[in-house]
């Protein structure tokens, strides 16, 4: 078998997901195991946007939805031989973090449990983009819209749910750019 058969081995013929939500997004290309986890924490996101959303939350509906697009994206950035090893680490650790049924912030708890998800897997991408040249990153990106306009997208949200102080913080502990303008990968437009 020619590595181009087995890289093809379980894809999906589908080109876009009918998860709920009612928007759809590319997920041509996604590996069988890729799709249901895509599935699985889409349904999950679903759930939690059809609860009550308190007026504090009500913008972040809209990045939500981007959660299994950046999982996806994590997967697909580990198995290229571009990105860095060093990069692949930091990228399995992430998803390690995400498959543990221990949390920082529960899941339990709507929207923030899923938005800390997110804004991890964010700076996750973010870091990734440093080492990374930004071609292969915006290659495996299958979600609606620029990746770096939906990096500083999110950041933008979560700094106003959590508080600009909390998401400095964050972004200070994980050695990202605290500056109040557009965030490094995103400047690189």
């Amino acid at each position: 078998m020619s590595c181009t058969q087995d890289q093809n081995m379980g894809k999906t013929d589908s080109p876009v997901s009918d998860n709920p939500g009612g928007s759809t997004h590319r997920t041509e290309g996604l590996t069988d195991r890729e799709r249901r986890t895509y599935d699985r924490i889409r349904k999950k996101v679903s759930r939690v946007l059809q609860s009550t959303v308190s007026p504090k939350y009500e913008r972040v509906p809209e990045i939500l939805l981007l959660l299994p697009d950046f999982v996806v994206l994590i997967f697909r950035l580990l198995k290229d031989p571009r990105v860095p090893k060093g990069s692949k680490i930091r990228l399995a650790l992430y998803a390690f973090y995400l498959a543990m049924p221990v949390d920082v912030v529960p899941d339990f708890l709507p929207v923030l449990g899923q938005l800390d998800d997110l804004v991890g897997a964010v700076l996750v991408v973010r870091q990734i983009l440093r080492t990374t040249p930004e071609g292969v990153v915006r290659e495996h990106w299958s979600g609606q819209g620029d990746i770096l306009e939906n990096i500083q997208k999110v950041l933008d949200i979560s700094s106003e749910v959590m508080g600009s102080g909390i998401l400095r913080k964050i972004l200070s502990s994980r050695g990202a750019d605290t500056g109040r303008g557009r965030s490094n990968a995103c400047k690189r437009q």
